[in-house]
């Protein structure tokens, strides 16, 4: 069964510390080259926090597809596919809660990711995100589409989670410092599926690499799920392929076995 787009995750699977690496650019340039395939990216981030490197992908033309904020922003080129901005009242609620357990929290909207507060390593975000503003209410005036929570995994609560469960939302820990906070019913896999809709394509014909726990619905969903071999045990187990290290050629090897890279 020929594969007709691939989604990439950005953190720890093209991107190391938000750079993209030499191997996993090369990697693309092939696959652009041989003009079989549409090229992807789907991420946690939002639009305003597409690392440069990512945004040059979009600028050259090798990348037109983008799956933002887990799904609750997709494009094709510049059309807005759809998007699902989260209720002002559930926003609220979500601040709420974050202020009681004293978690420091990002609201993602289109051109901006308000801080509730600064860290340490805010200007030095800013630096390269412009879009970063300190407004701990932006939710009350500004369409939100994600929370995410600053919170180490050491430090993770049973009844913090379930606290933002029992609001409805779903808490996907994409890396060890932070979690993203969704709908229920929000996911990668749902903006893929959106966007394999507005293309005409069945997602049996679909593959999508990732690592984070942010990735598991949208691996499940897709004709070929591929776990990075860094990637979380929880992701690798519902992946259909394990491939070797963001470091190690993960990208190039998966797609060589399964003859997308010829």
């Amino acid at each position: 069964m020929s594969t007709e787009i691939i989604f990439f995750d950005i953190d720890d699977t093209l991107c190391r510390l938000g750079r993209l690496t030499e191997n996993n650019l090369r990697a693309l340039q092939a696959l652009s080259a041989q003009n079989t395939v549409k090229l992807a990216i789907a991420t946690g981030r939002s639009i305003a926090m597409l690392p440069p490197d990512i945004r040059r992908l979009f600028d050259s033309g090798m990348i037109e597809v983008l799956v933002s904020a887990n799904g609750q922003y997709n494009m094709i080129g510049s059309e807005i596919i759809s998007h699902y901005p989260l209720d002002q009242a559930a926003a609220a609620e979500l601040a709420a809660v974050c202020r009681r357990f004293g978690l420091v929290y990002q609201q993602l909207s289109e051109h901006h990711i308000a801080w509730s507060e600064p860290l340490p390593h805010y200007e030095q975000t800013k630096a390269v995100f412009p879009g970063c503003v300190i407004d701990p209410d932006y939710y009350s005036r500004h369409s939100i589409y994600q929370f995410s929570v600053f919170l180490p995994e050491q430090d993770e609560d049973p009844d913090i989670v379930r606290t933002f469960e029992d609001l409805g939302f779903h808490f996907a820990r994409w890396h060890k410092g932070g979690a993203d906070l969704l709908p229920a019913q929000g996911s990668k896999a749902r903006g893929i599926a959106d966007i394999c809709a507005a293309l005409g394509i069945n997602p049996a014909h679909t593959m999508a690499f990732g690592d984070g726990l942010n990735d598991i619905e949208m691996l499940q969903y897709v004709g070929i799920g591929v776990a990075m071999g860094n990637a979380w045990e929880a992701l690798k187990a519902v992946a259909d392929y394990v491939t070797t290290t963001l470091e190690d050629d993960g990208i190039e090897q998966a797609l060589r076995h399964f003859s997308v890279l010829k």
